[in-house]
């Protein structure tokens, strides 16, 4: 298979520019999450930033419940970018533990009828932020 597959080693986060790089906009077909749940709104976010989702998309991310990818779940559930089904399944060689796998066909940037992206739940708490707003509070005893 080596002249059909080529194989990228590194984090997603670093990955995903390359194929808007090598491939062009609107480049992906279909997308298969299986990486740690709690980050793939962010995976997500950045494919759709940079523009690599083609109309039609199929996106599939497994594993949402355990360890889970709420925001996730959240965001394809609710924008209107989105046509979503959350199914619910016996995790692999466990039957008595339940996960839930999210298959939603992404339907452009401007799907639905006012053709708006609802923003990320936490979009709100960054406008009009400065970095030392983020930093921790000093815990004094």
């Amino acid at each position: 298979l080596s002249h059909i597959v080529e194989v990228w080693i590194g984090q997603v986060k670093d990955l995903i520019p390359r194929l808007g790089e090598e491939f062009g906009d609107c480049n992906l077909n279909m997308v298969f999450m299986d990486q740690r749940g709690t980050t793939f709104h962010d995976d997500l976010s950045q494919l759709e930033e940079l523009k690599l989702l083609a109309p039609n998309c199929r996106i599939v991310a497994d594993n949402t419940v355990k360890p889970g990818a709420p925001v996730y779940c959240w965001h394809t559930t609710v924008s209107d970018c989105y046509d979503t089904t959350n199914y619910t399944l016996c995790e692999f060689l466990e039957s008595t533990i339940e996960d839930w796998q999210v298959v939603c066909d992404y339907r452009g940037p401007l799907a639905g009828a006012a053709g708006r992206r609802r923003p990320m739940p936490w979009q709100h708490l960054r406008e009009g932020r400065k970095e030392e707003d983020w930093k921790a509070w000093e815990v004094v005893d």
